[in-house]
């Protein structure tokens, strides 16, 4: 009898045995292309929008790597160190007004006399010819100060005393870290529009992300000349796991859902967007179609079908040429919740026809450990393979501890996908019958029905 129980609750206790993983369970495989010569320990992946189109776990759990022995490698989402998470400051420079007697042309020597005071900043300038004359309203070029930002220059800010009404300048950048050679870095406009009840307001020139001691603007057109030209300079010091801000185009689409508005109507025009996949965006770019137009726009998430959209932005889009040149609008930040696949762009005026949209988007970054032989490939799409949680983050602090805290693993390129375990890994398996929960079950049942037998028969016994 004992010998019997156990067995029973040996059977009904046993843990089935998982089956190993194989890319077969995944929908789509991509190869990652590694340099033929590659020795490297680690490799990061960043994904790619036709990645982004199979996921099927909102989480993106349903992502791995197998090695050319089709097994699994540890492979988890990068985390940025914590002393390197990125930072975006703004700080006012010095800006010194460059002697009209010599104007600097782009890739030109300046010859300049340079005066610094203790700290090493900018203090005057002067040319050879003659002493720099104090700030005048013609002045035309400004050098700025950069020299104490440690950092990448990302944008300069413009602030002037005067003119107080409708302005538009243009400038182009040079840049420079001995303030003789030159080279030029690009440029942009800045202005100040009245448009009945819209103002219109840019102050923004950006530089992408520049390394430099000194920006010298110069003046390109021939407007209303800057009083008391002010400037703050936005950089950013930056992660190694932070990935850059790509761009992707929106197709537009008909409007979805039964009480979307559609068209112009009497609250403006509203439009659809698709975009490739859901994609993790941060800024929106919207282009008007027409020249000499201005709207307030919303924008808004599609995600969740027949649910209302998700407010994600307000900004005012135009395209105004000013002495042969176009003015628009800069992109706007979003803060959307989720991945976003759909966007709704509503134009609170009739719009003569559907704005271009583009989407900024920072992808995930994974790093794999390069264990087993090559080809390494990407498999993604599942409904019920889940990564498991790889601990490489150690792995990669030992890295940095020996290679420097700014060692980054090289970039695995993601290839052209093919289809693996195709659409029917996407279907949620059906529920099995957990034998051996009802053999346990069975067990226990079994088990009292035993014992109160046994109890029955001695109370029998007993009563004889």
């Amino acid at each position: 009898m004992k010998v019997w129980l156990t067995m029973l609750l040996g059977a009904g206790l046993a843990l089935p045995a998982h089956a190993a993983r194989t890319p077969r369970d995944y929908a789509w495989l991509y190869p990652l292309e590694l340099p033929a010569a590659a020795t490297d320990n680690a490799w990061r992946v960043e994904l790619t929008p036709a990645v982004y189109a199979h996921v099927h776990d909102p989480t993106l759990r349903d992502i791995a790597v197998f090695n050319g022995d089709g097994q699994l490698v540890p492979f988890a989402r990068e985390s940025p160190e914590p002393a390197l998470t990125p930072r975006e400051i703004v700080t006012t420079v010095p800006v010194l007004v460059l002697p009209a007697s010599e104007p600097a042309g782009t890739g030109t020597d300046l010859h300049l006399l340079i005066e610094r005071d203790g700290e090493g900043r900018l203090r005057r300038l002067e040319t050879s010819e003659r002493a720099a004359p104090a700030a005048s309203a013609e002045a035309r070029d400004w050098v700025l100060d950069a020299s104490r930002v440690h950092g990448s220059l990302e944008s300069i800010t413009l602030t002037w005393a005067a003119p107080a009404g409708d302005l538009v300048a243009r400038f182009s950048i040079s840049a420079s870290d001995d303030l003789q050679a030159w080279r030029p870095v690009g440029g942009g406009s800045v202005f100040a529009l009245q448009q009945g009840q819209a103002r219109l307001d840019r102050r923004e020139l950006g530089l992408g992300t520049l390394r430099a001691r000194y920006l010298l603007l110069q003046r390109v057109d021939t407007g209303a000349p800057l009083q008391g030209l002010q400037a703050r300079i936005r950089y950013s010091v930056r992660a190694p796991g932070v990935a850059a801000l790509e761009w992707v185009d929106a197709q537009a689409v008909a409007p979805s859902g039964a009480a979307a508005p559609r068209g112009d109507s009497a609250d403006g025009s509203t439009f659809d967007y698709a975009l490739p996949a859901a994609l993790p965006i941060e800024q929106v770019r919207i282009e008007l179609a027409g020249d000499n137009s201005v709207a307030a726009i919303d924008i808004l998430a599609l995600d969740k079908a027949g649910a209302a959209p998700t407010p994600l932005a307000q900004t005012t889009a135009f395209g105004l040429t000013v002495e042969g040149e176009t003015l628009r609008n800069d992109a706007t930040a979003v803060n959307p919740a989720a991945r976003v696949g759909r966007l709704r762009v509503h134009a609170r005026t009739p719009l003569a026809a559907a704005p271009r949209v583009q989407v900024g988007f920072r992808p995930d970054r994974f790093v794999f450990l390069a264990e087993g032989k090559p080809p390494y490939s990407l498999v993604v799409g599942s409904a019920s393979a889940r990564l498991p949680d790889y601990p490489v983050d150690a792995a990669l602090a030992r890295l940095r501890a020996r290679l420097g805290p700014q060692w980054q693993a090289p970039l695995a390129h993601i290839g052209t996908g093919v289809p693996s375990g195709g659409d029917s890994v996407l279907k949620a398996p059906p529920v099995p019958i957990s034998w051996q929960r009802a053999l346990l079950w069975l067990t226990l049942v079994g088990g009292a029905v035993l014992v109160a037998g046994l109890a029955l028969g001695m109370l029998r016994g007993e009563r004889k």
